[in-house]
């Protein structure tokens, strides 16, 4: 369980009062869903390693109103019990409006990234079609009386071809070559590819994600930008919160990878 503490409780009423601003951190952490830290004093002590004491001053200061308070909910009180006829048990009473906030950020964060992927996939397809289409070297259909002449003397060109010449190579074929090199050494072979390291380490990324990691094959450069993302499992499992951090540390350690 984790939660997302927000800088304004070090600026609000609590600045400066230690007690009070360590306890209320803690039970943001030993929250339920709800808000609620159904706990004594003496268990919350134990499990955060506090003194007792200490847990039991910053209790008594967060259940007490506080006009200075950001929130007006019971007016002011961080905490209120969540059965008045005991000592212990506490509902935080801004938990959930705290907890919309941090989800609609995280929402937020999450649409931006898909849509900043979204243009990447649109320039990249744009990009490679281009490319594709500038590289084409066939010439227009020859007049009919050309063509006529062509079928009586089929021996003849009027071009010679250099069939020593490598052909030429699209950003397509570089990057099926790239993958497609010998594995069994770990050696890959040398190839014409105009994609920079980082847009090719972003297309494996998005290849691997797509394939649920069975492609491409693993080599030692894949298979080293995968552990520096935290491993497969990492991966495939990410959450929406650190899904962009992932990415990062994935084509980083991809696009740097000595050969």
């Amino acid at each position: 369980m984790y939660v997302k503490v927000f800088r304004t409780i070090f600026d609000g009423s609590l600045y400066g009062k230690f007690e009070p601003t360590v306890v209320f951190l803690a039970m943001l952490v030993l929250a339920e869903r709800n808000g609620n830290v159904d706990m004594t004093a003496e268990a919350i002590a134990a499990r955060v390693g506090y003194p007792l004491a200490i847990v039991k001053r910053g209790l008594e200061e967060l259940e007490k109103p506080d006009p200075a308070s950001r929130s007006p909910e019971e007016e002011g009180r961080r905490i209120i019990r969540l059965d008045e006829h005991r000592a212990w048990g506490w509902k935080i009473t801004n938990y959930e409006k705290y907890d919309k906030i941090r989800t609609a950020a995280e929402r937020q964060e999450y649409f931006k990234l898909k849509k900043r992927e979204q243009r990447a996939k649109s320039k990249l397809s744009t990009n490679v079609h281009t490319a594709t289409v500038d590289k084409l070297d066939s010439p227009p259909c020859p007049p009919l009386q050309h063509q006529h002449h062509l079928q009586q003397n089929p021996k003849r060109a009027d071009t010679p071809v250099d069939k020593s010449a490598p052909a030429q190579q699209t950003e397509e074929s570089g990057f099926a070559n790239e993958l497609a090199a010998d594995k069994s050494n770990g050696q890959r072979q040398p190839v014409n590819d105009p994609l920079t390291p980082e847009r090719r380490a972003d297309l494996v990324y998005r290849m691997l994600i797509d394939t649920g990691g069975t492609s491409p094959p693993r080599d030692a450069r894949l298979q080293h930008a995968i552990d520096a993302a935290g491993g497969w499992s990492r991966i495939s499992q990410r959450t929406e919160y650190e899904a962009g951090k992932i990415q990062r540390d994935f084509c980083h350690a991809y696009a740097k990878y000595a050969s």
